[in-house]
Parts: structure tokens; sequence; C-alpha cells
């Protein structure tokens, strides 16, 4: 029980990987698209053709299967208040290929800071107190 509680206090605020799959007719005629940030970003939102694919993931990288191969509508939302990245472009998607488009993550301001370096610290006591309470030391 005490290793389930030490996991759960390190997992908060982790970064994963997103995977999503576009309900495509053939998948013979699709491709995959590869977003990859700089570092991890939160509040993640991507939008391919006015389809809502992802919204409000902590992620380093999205990928996306199923695109249907051709021109697509790209919109790459991260961050928010001041430090907000928006990136629109078009995107041409190939058969049976993965395109990868690199975006810049927001900057980190102070006050988003502020609440991992809390946690961070939280983590660091319920650590010692999960130590002390395994071994008494």
């Amino acid at each position: 029980m005490r290793a389930l509680i030490a996991c759960l206090v390190l997992g908060l605020g982790c970064a994963h990987d997103v995977r999503v799959k576009m309900p495509a007719a053939d998948p013979k005629v699709t491709g995959a698209l590869e977003i990859i940030f700089t570092r991890s970003a939160h509040d993640v939102t991507v939008v391919i053709d006015g389809r809502l694919m992802v919204h409000g993931e902590h992620t380093q990288k999205v990928r996306i299967d199923r695109i249907e191969a051709g021109l697509i509508e790209l919109m790459v939302v991260a961050g928010s208040g001041q430090g907000r990245v928006e990136r629109f472009q078009r995107v041409e998607i190939d058969v049976g290929k993965t395109t990868t488009i690199p975006v810049a993550a927001p900057e980190r301001s102070f006050a988003s800071e502020l609440p991992q370096t809390v946690i961070m610290i939280a983590a660091g006591i319920a650590m010692r107190l999960a130590y002390l309470a395994l071994f008494g030391y």
C-alpha cells in the first residue's frame, strides 16, 4: 500500500505521449502526423480540419494516425496566458508516411513553475515520511 502511494505521488504531473486515430474511410490511403514539442507542454490542443483531436493534455509528443492523405489544416495550441503558443499551418500528409512537425513549447514563467515546485516539495516530504514509516530512522 505504501509503495502504491509513493508511485502515485511521483506520477503526479508527469507528461505522457498522446496517440489518437482519426476516423478515416480507408486506412490504405492514410498517413500519420507527429507533433513534437521542444519540452513538455501543458494544455495542449490539436485540431485537424476543424475536428478536435486532442484537448487539454500535458505532453511532449502527439501522434495522430489514419489521417487521409492530402493537404490538411492544422492548429496546435499549448500553454496559457502570455506564454501561450498558437500554430496554424497547412500540412501535406503522404500515404503510409509519418509527417513530423516540431513546435517550440511555451516559455515557463515563475507562476507556472510554482505548482510544480510545491508538488516536488510535497513529494520529497512524502518520500521522507514513507522512509521513516518503513525503516523508523
